[in-house]
C-alpha cells in the first residue's frame, strides 16, 4: 500500500472524523476515501441509510427465485444452436 505524507491542517481535520469521509480537490472532485483508524471494517458506516428492513432483507433470502448458472449457461447454449431465422 502507498503512503502519502499530509500536512498538519489535513491530519488535524482528518482526526476529527469519526466515519468514513471523501477525500475532494479542490474542484470538488472526490479522489479517495478515507476511513479513520479505529474504525470497525466490515461494518457499514454509521451514516448509511439502507432502504429496506432487516425482515424484508431476510424474506428477500429466503424466496430466492431465478435460474441457476447451469442453466443460464444451458439456455443461452440453446439459443446459439437454433438457425438465425428463427431467433
Amino acid at each position: 500500500m502507498g503512503r502519502i505524507q499530509l500536512d498538519s491542517e489535513a491530519c488535524s481535520q482528518l482526526r476529527s472524523v469519526t466515519g468514513m469521509v471523501e477525500l475532494c480537490d479542490n474542484a470538488g472532485r472526490v479522489i479517495g476515501h478515507f476511513v479513520p483508524e479505529g474504525v470497525k471494517h466490515g461494518l457499514p458506516p454509521a451514516d448509511l441509510v439502507i432502504p429496506l428492513s432487516v425482515v424484508e432483507i431476510e424474506r428477500r433470502r429466503q424466496t430466492r427465485r431465478g435460474r441457476t448458472l447451469d442453466e443460464i449457461l444451458s439456455g443461452l447454449a440453446e439459443e446459439s444452436a437454433r438457425p438465425a431465422d428463427s431467433r
